[in-house]
C-alpha cells in the first residue's frame, strides 16, 4: 500500500467499463524508467486523465498513492484508486534520467526461442500485408485475424494481429508504413519459428 512511482509514458490503452457487483471503468499504461517497464491501473476516476487526453506518451508522470498487485502475466501492477494522485510533468523530476521506449526495443534477428510467450517491443517497416480473414469461435460469435510482415534491418517476423485490434489497424496497415508494437508476445508459428502476436493488450505507434 501507499507507493509512488515516476516514469516516462510509454502506451496506453483506452478504458473499458465493467459491471458486478461493483460497476466501474478501468485503464492501463506503461511507464518506464531506467531499468524496467511498469504496468499502471487506473481505476474510475483516475482513467479521466487517459479519456480526456491529458497523459500521452513520451510525458514523465508521477503515481501517488497506489498499490501493487500481482497482475495476469505475474508481473507486479501499480493499481491506483480513490487515493491515488497523477501529476504530469513534475517539476522535480529530471525527464533525462528517464529513457524512450527505444530503450527496451528487441531487435527482430535477437528474437529466439527464449522469447516465447514473453512481450516484447519492435520497431520496423511493414514489408507485405495479407488480407484480413474471419473466424468462427468456440464460444459462439466469430473473430478476426490480420497478418503482416515487419521487417527492420537485421530481420523480417511475420505479426498476426487479433480481432478488435483488426478493427482499428487494417485500414492504416500497408507497405511502406513504420510501426512500433510495445508489448506484443512472441508465439510459436504454426508452420514454423516465430510470430509476434498484437491483441487489445499491444500499443502500436506509427
Amino acid at each position: 500500500n501507499d507507493v509512488s512511482v515516476v516514469g516516462r509514458v510509454v502506451a496506453f490503452f483506452p478504458s473499458k467499463t465493467f459491471e458486478g457487483n461493483r460497476s466501474g471503468r478501468v485503464a492501463s499504461l506503461l511507464i518506464a524508467d531506467k531499468n524496467s517497464i511498469l504496468r499502471v491501473v487506473l481505476w474510475n476516476d483516475k482513467a479521466s486523465v487517459i479519456e480526456s487526453g491529458k497523459v500521452k506518451v513520451g510525458q514523465i508522470t508521477r503515481f501517488s498513492h497506489g498499490y501493487t498487485k500481482e497482475g495476469y502475466s505475474g508481473r507486479v501492477e501499480l493499481h491506483l484508486g480513490d487515493r491515488g494522485e497523477v501529476q504530469i510533468n513534475p517539476s522535480d523530476v529530471k525527464a533525462k534520467d528517464y529513457p524512450t521506449i527505444s530503450k527496451f526495443v528487441t531487435k527482430i534477428a535477437e528474437i529466439t526461442a527464449r522469447h516465447k510467450n514473453r512481450k516484447v517491443n519492435i520497431t520496423g517497416v511493414v514489408k507485405e500485408v495479407y488480407p484480413v480473414s474471419t473466424f468462427e469461435r468456440k464460444n459462439s460469435g466469430s473473430g478476426k485475424v490480420m497478418r503482416f510482415v515487419l521487417a527492420d534491418n537485421t530481420g523480417e517476423l511475420s505479426v498476426v494481429v487479433w480481432n478488435e485490434k483488426v478493427d482499428e489497424l487494417e485500414k492504416v496497415i500497408e507497405e511502406g508504413v513504420n510501426l512500433r508494437l510495445v508489448n506484443a508476445k512472441v508465439k510459436e508459428a504454426v508452420s514454423e519459428g516465430l510470430e509476434i502476436h498484437v491483441n487489445n493488450g499491444t500499443y502500436v505507434e506509427m
